[in-house]
């Protein structure tokens, strides 16, 4: 749903800035409604879209000064390239503070002792160790590990 939504928001803001490039509309805050669309759209982008996201932030501007050299039509070109400008970089603005959203989350989580590497059984505050071996298993251990060792050492010595 919101892929869908987010898809519907990237179309709803490439055909305004393109109609508004070349037809003013009085009393209308174009760039206004263009940031409101960009960052609804920016929910669909995903990480490895990310590149040429901001590629298009860079260089719009450039392109449309470009495109202002072209006589008759070029101012509107010039409006069509910063319309779409400033949609993708609210898409971006969204991007962005998705990533720092999830960046402080899996922080969060890792301070929490809820995070990658922690086990979920781990004991968490207020789990108490268990008791300290007695004296008996502690002689026991030794034995059982001198035995152990004493075999190793009579079997390599053969």
């Amino acid at each position: 749903m919101v892929e869908k939504l987010a898809g519907a928001a990237r179309l709803a803001a490439t055909l305004l800035a393109i109609i508004t490039g070349f037809v003013a509309i009085p009393s209308f805050n174009v760039a206004l409604v263009l940031v409101i669309l960009g960052l609804v759209a920016g929910l669909k982008y995903t990480a490895d879209k990310l590149l040429g996201l901001f590629f298009v932030v860079v260089t719009l501007p450039m392109v449309g000064a470009a495109l202002a050299n072209i006589p008759a039509i070029g101012a509107q070109l010039n409006a069509v390239a910063l319309n779409i400008e400033v949609a993708a970089a609210s898409i971006a603005a969204t991007v962005i503070a998705m990533r720092l959203f999830h960046n402080s989350m899996e922080d969060v989580t890792s301070i929490a002792g809820t995070g990658p590497g922690i086990p979920d059984n781990a004991g968490g505050p207020g789990i108490s160790l268990p008791d300290e071996p007695g004296d008996n298993e502690v002689e026991r251990c030794r034995k059982t590990c001198r035995r152990t060792c004493w075999t190793r050492y009579a079997s390599a010595r053969r």
